[in-house]
């Protein structure tokens, strides 16, 4: 698969907890990124003093204070323009990550697609010719998914499609579907379960291996109220046709990032 950059981008990734360190090293590397890992706060101001890093992802106390000298706080105004992502429990910082400094916060358990499609929308990386028109393409299977228009939808797939398990159409883990046919079943067994649905795409952004949507979808069951949750999903591509969405994951990202695809909201966002 073609890479959209020449070389990898740097990541700097800080947390005491070598599992993590582990998982997100794996994760970073088989995503196309270059990820140098450390322990502690000190380790991370000398990486930040022998080399530069296009974002940085820490566990590390923050605090909701921009001025508190909690040790993400004091990385972070190191970091200077180096967006700075946190994991955290912490549940001031999560809900006004950007108040507090920070790019983005995301909680424990960490949900995979969501936080590489973090990562891609904080990078700011500009979509090529190519890539223009298969977010276009992307734009065009969500809208035919939400209509319930399958021929449209499959028109733009390749034959051998592969679905991994996304909010779009959840499924057992490690279970790919195969094929427009198995495409097929999974959109329309996501559509059967609710009378309405509506879709909003928050954005389209380049990763190493495709393009990442992040979005929101808004469900109403039969004789209930809408309810919401969030999203994020990689569509890759041959030309302009799809032919993987999602992606696997293996067992110590698994053990040591994965959450349930898709954050229930309730009835709104805000909630």
């Amino acid at each position: 698969m073609e890479l959209s950059d020449p070389s990898p981008l740097p990541l700097l990734v800080v947390t005491s907890q070598r599992s993590r360190q582990a998982a997100l090293l794996s994760l970073f590397t088989e995503e196309g990124y270059a990820a140098t890992c450390v322990s502690s706060l000190e380790e991370a101001l000398a990486a930040l003093e022998q080399r530069s890093f296009v974002l940085i992802l820490t566990d590390l106390h923050a605090g909701v204070s921009r001025h508190a000298f909690t040790p993400a706080q004091i990385l972070r105004r190191r970091a200077k323009t180096t967006p700075v992502g946190l994991l955290t429990t912490e549940e001031a910082v999560l809900e006004e990550a950007p108040l507090a400094g920070f790019a983005f916060a995301l909680p424990f358990p960490v949900e995979v697609p969501y936080l590489l499609t973090q990562i891609a929308a904080n990078l700011h990386r500009e979509l090529s010719p190519l890539e223009q028109r298969q977010a276009l393409r992307i734009t065009g299977f969500l809208e035919a998914w939400g209509g319930k228009e399958w021929t449209s939808l499959l028109r733009l797939c390749t034959d051998e499609i592969l679905c991994y398990p996304a909010s779009l159409f959840p499924q057992a883990p490690g279970a790919p579907g195969q094929g427009k046919l198995a495409l097929l079943r999974l959109v329309r067994a996501f559509r059967q379960r609710y009378q309405s649905v509506r879709l909003e795409v928050e954005g389209i952004f380049g990763r190493p291996q495709g393009l990442a949507v992040s979005y929101y979808i808004w469900v109403a069951r039969f004789e209930e109220g809408w309810e919401g949750f969030s999203g994020a999903t990689l569509f890759t591509f041959e030309g302009e046709q799809i032919c993987q969405i999602g992606k696997p994951l293996d067992d110590q990202q698994q053990r040591g990032l994965q959450g349930f695809p898709g954050t229930f909201l309730g009835q709104s966002r805000s909630s």
